[in-house]
């Protein structure tokens, strides 16, 4: 799936291309940016191995379900083609799929080559996704730490030992002590000195949503879920804090990211669970390079009793477990339901698929622009299709059909109404023949004749008195 830079969406495109891999595409950031013309020239390459499924509202989010594509108001040019494809659609690619309520539309500087497989056969360039699923949420597995540092500062002494020394690596993984009051062990134990002291503990914690076997398709999260046993007894404790303070991928905050959240101090082990909320981000979650995060705990102590002889300040603290897990949702294609046209072309906007566009429930809007460029080569399935602004040129064949020869006697029927009431009788009935290219080398036959099978016949021609 697409995968925006850290801050600027730009640098995702590196010498004016930008690689999609298969999955499921649904941060629209990164490609409306492009697709306006933020970035300049651009070639989106779809890359091969799989489908690419657009849904731009995966997450149910409020902004535009669609795909604007028109860069030339900036001066820019931005083409998407199946990887490898510089010129035409010939070779093995990947089918477009239209899921949810995305739809997608081309003007002026943007152009689609989506291609099909060579050789014999019915082929999908795009399609909609016509029996989808819905995202469903699942947990995730539990990771614990696998190392830890300590910090200590304001003339403090720590003596909590650092993973190196303390053993086995799993201490902090399982919760023994809690609600056990007498536990002797199973837990890592520390004494904190000094006035106002602070003592700070690091823990490398493995992303439970990196644990995933496909983690760069960009996981829809909803949470993280933070458990912790503890203990801090005596009065001395002045606060004690919790929080993810690093790893998380750009953009995504919660209440836990804070240095600020606070844990309560406990006299006996008890286990305190903070949810990380990250239903509100709404872009892909893709795991850090490192698949690791890191949890911070840190207690501070009161400042010095008053009296001249009084003690420092001291605290025995003890952590049993730190646990971390995640609420996600593997990326799927929901059913498609477009609001409006689900393919547009205009202003100059072109498409050329060699595969069918199957798009059974959509209407189609194109806007030739007086250009060949825009081409169906393996018919174009739709519910409705406005077409304007066709080329002046006799032998130009928008929509063909395979077929070495097996079409060569394509009867349609057009009718033509006064405005947009197609309730009222047809102002002009007529009756085509068309003859269509054959892209698999297949003879055509009669009456079907020529090149490219023959120009379209009109077989009959009814005007309403």
């Amino acid at each position: 799936a697409d995968r925006p830079g850290p801050e600027k969406l730009c640098d995702a495109v590196v010498n004016h291309e930008l690689l999609l891999q298969p999955g499921l595409h649904w941060d629209s950031a990164l490609l409306d940016r492009i697709g306006d013309g933020h970035c300049g020239d651009v070639t989106i390459r779809l890359a091969v191995g799989g489908p690419h499924i657009f849904d731009f509202q995966f997450y149910d989010g409020t902004g535009r379900p669609d795909w604007k594509l028109v860069p030339a108001a900036r001066g820019a040019t931005v083409r998407v083609v199946n990887d490898g494809f510089d010129t035409g659609c010939t070779g093995t690619a990947s089918p477009v799929l239209f899921a949810g309520k995305f739809t997608m539309q081309l003007g002026a500087g943007a152009t689609a080559d989506l291609c099909g497989p060579d050789g014999s056969g019915q082929h999908i360039a795009a399609a909609q996704v016509v029996a989808g699923a819905d995202p469903a949420m699942e947990h995730s597995a539990v990771t614990t730490p696998t190392s830890w540092t300590v910090d200590q500062s304001r003339d403090a002494s720590f003596n909590f030992p650092p993973s190196s020394i303390a053993t086995p690596a799993d201490l902090l993984a399982a919760p023994d002590c809690d609600p056990n009051r007498s536990c002797t062990s199973g837990f890592v134990p520390g004494t904190l000195r000094g006035d106002r002291a602070v003592g700070t503990v690091v823990m490398t914690i493995p992303d439970p949503v990196s644990l995933r076997p496909e983690p760069d398709r960009g996981l829809l999260v909803d949470s993280l879920h933070l458990d912790i046993t503890h203990r801090e007894p005596g009065g001395d404790v002045a606060e004690a804090h919790v929080w993810i303070s690093d790893g998380l991928p750009d953009k995504f905050v919660c209440d836990l990211s804070d240095p600020g959240h606070r844990l309560s101090p406990s006299n006996d082990f008890q286990t305190d669970g903070y949810e990380c909320d990250l239903t509100g981000v709404g872009r892909p979650y893709f795991p850090t390079p490192t698949g690791d995060l890191q949890v911070t705990y840190q207690v501070q102590l009161k400042n010095q009793a008053n009296g001249k002889d009084a003690p420092a300040r001291s605290a025995d603290i003890a952590l049993d477990s730190v646990r971390l897990s995640a609420q996600f949702a593997r990326p799927t294609a929901r059913t498609s339901a477009p609001s409006g046209d689900i393919l547009t072309t205009k202003d100059g906007g072109a498409m050329h698929a060699l595969g069918t566009v199957y798009l059974p429930s959509g209407d189609v809007k194109l806007n030739f622009n007086g250009e060949n460029k825009t081409r169906f080569e393996r018919g174009l399935v739709v519910n409705s299709v406005d077409v304007s602004r066709l080329p002046s040129q006799a032998d130009f064949t928008p929509f063909s059909l395979p077929g070495g020869g097996n079409y060569t006697d394509r009867l349609t029927t057009f009718q033509a109404f006064l405005g947009s009431d197609t309730t009222a009788p047809p102002l002009l009935t007529t009756r085509v023949r068309f003859c269509d290219v054959h892209p698999e080398g297949g003879a055509p036959t009669l009456p079907c004749a020529g090149a490219l099978g023959g120009p379209a016949k009109i077989l009959a021609w009814d005007p309403t008195r």
